[in-house]
């Protein structure tokens, strides 16, 4: 999942919504809350620009250190892991960040893997131990998200906020249906479901514990 934070609403918005757009995992954040928002499930931290923002630099380090992630910045002058001209377009951005990352040996954005579950903004098809089922755009930002969070449980209202853009994001009743469809998929294709859970309590990945091994 890749935190885009910039002083501007509107720009770290839109640049979350172009990244949805791609399939990606994006969500906004202003830079005062970007402490309080990041965790584990990111690997990316995104500056739109560092205009405005103090002590960028610092704040990046801080979030490489605590939590290994990835730091990009679009700016002139600005020396983070990945860095890009002021007007270079979303899809030249996460081309970029994922090429940075393979050179670093990690895994590039858009790739979700968790055990041998196997999920990709590069195809509509989801792949478990090789055989692959195919899935909707909305199960897909689904599973990816579930996927990221492993073994944390979500809630359907945890998944609209994370899995969607406001602008794009369905209905609250309506996840609960797309889990079911898709637990439905995986029982008709592997003899199982997908999830476990309930959306009270949070839906979670229901993988044998033997394969839990997230990248």
């Amino acid at each position: 999942m890749i935190l885009v934070t910039d002083t501007t609403p509107s720009r770290r918005e839109a640049f979350a919504e172009m990244l949805y757009y791609m399939g990606l995992l994006a969500y906004p954040v202003s830079p005062e809350e970007i402490f309080s928002e990041l965790d584990k499930k990111y690997s990316v931290l995104l500056f739109c620009s560092t205009d405005g923002i103090e002590d960028a630099e610092e704040m990046a380090r801080l979030a490489r250190e605590r939590y290994g992630v990835t730091v990009a910045a679009l700016g002139e002058g600005v020396e983070f892991d990945v860095s890009f001209p002021i007007s270079t377009y979303p899809p030249a951005v996460a081309s970029g960040i994922s090429d940075s990352r393979i050179r670093r040996a990690q895994r590039p954005i858009g790739e979700y893997t968790l055990g041998e579950l196997d999920a990709s903004v590069s195809t509509r098809f989801t792949a478990y131990r090789g055989t692959p089922i195919e899935l909707t755009r909305t199960e897909s930002m689904i599973l990816r998200y579930l996927i990221r969070v492993y073994p944390c449980p979500a809630t359907p209202s945890e998944i609209l906020k994370y899995a969607f853009r406001q602008s794009r994001a369905p209905e609250l009743p309506s996840v609960r249906t797309h889990i079911s469809v898709m637990n439905k998929k995986f029982r008709r294709a592997f003899g199982a479901s997908l999830t476990e859970g309930s959306a009270g309590n949070g839906y979670v990945l229901s993988i044998r514990s033997e394969e839990l091994m997230t990248v």
